[in-house]
């Protein structure tokens, strides 16, 4: 049979029992202290998550001791970019470079190409996977969105929206720091990473059906604005108007972030914001959120 056809025998076709086959899993732990160490390249991350997804759909669950297969798991590389949104490429020489990177890493027993470079073969450290499964924090990532992000922040901001939405008072905060740590050019202001931030929270709200207030504060660590703080409104969510507008002293300016866009206005104003995008909201949908 063609290979197109059939796949080698270390394919492991154990279906989950997650329903939904978009859907994938990492832990708080590997978010916040392994994911900024990454090599500053868009397709390690790219290639990353997609072997991410491909193990979680191939275990029976996603407890941290869950023992994978010794020859670990195979995937075809357009399917790989197909799942990052690359399937018209017809081209595996990006993938292939963010290998060696990858490896690096020392996240994986074994990395590689086989079959005439048509297909990757991989396997999780078992440390590794325990802690991507790790249990006590997670996100639940969705894999639909990834073919829409454009830069290594939105691989992060996707990463912190996915282990916040979920939450009854859905929220996050970071460094600027931390946001910036492992990119190309470290230490950047929040001028030069305001677009990409933007950019990529207005993706995961599209996608999510999210609004966002984004607080931008000032509080020392650094010149200018160095700390981020996003308040996220979904239907169901628990915010209450003076709980969603609290704000301190060093917050200096504040955007609004929603599917088609975002606005930028003066701390002072969110109040009036919160009610008029309320209303704006209840226009459209016939209930308030």
């Amino acid at each position: 049979m063609d290979i197109e056809d059939i796949g080698p025998d270390a394919v492991t076709y154990c279906e989950t029992g997650i329903a939904a086959d978009h859907m994938y899993r990492m832990s708080a732990y590997f978010i916040q202290t392994r994911a900024p160490a990454l090599p500053a390249q868009m397709m390690v991350h790219r290639v990353l998550h997609a072997l991410l997804h491909h193990t979680c759909r191939r275990l029976k669950s996603w407890r941290p001791d869950m023992i994978q297969p010794e020859e670990g798991y195979r995937m075809r590389c357009v399917d790989a970019r197909r799942l990052f949104g690359l399937e018209s490429s017809n081209d595996n020489r990006a993938i292939a470079r963010a290998l060696d990177p990858l490896r690096d890493t020392g996240l994986f027993d074994h990395l590689f190409l086989v079959h005439d470079n048509r297909w990757l073969a991989w396997r999780f450290r078992d440390e590794t996977l325990s802690m991507l499964l790790a249990d006590n924090r997670y996100a639940l990532l969705d894999a639909s969105i990834l073919p829409k992000l454009t830069s290594i922040l939105g691989y992060r901001i996707h990463t912190f929206v996915a282990l916040a939405r979920r939450m009854r008072k859905p929220m996050f905060a970071f460094d600027l720091d931390l946001l910036s740590e492992g990119l190309a050019q470290s230490d950047q202001p929040w001028s030069k990473l305001s677009a990409r931030v933007l950019r990529a929270l207005q993706t995961c709200c599209a996608h999510h059906d999210l609004r966002a207030f984004v607080l931008l504060r000032e509080t020392g660590s650094r010149r200018g604005i160095d700390h981020i703080e996003v308040r996220l409104v979904r239907a169901g969510s628990q915010w209450s108007k003076d709980r969603l507008a609290k704000i301190d002293l060093e917050v200096r300016r504040v955007f609004f972030v929603g599917g088609d866009g975002h606005e930028m206005f003066r701390p002072a104003e969110i109040g009036s914001v919160i009610d008029r995008r309320r209303s704006a909201k209840a226009d459209k949908t016939g209930r308030t959120a």
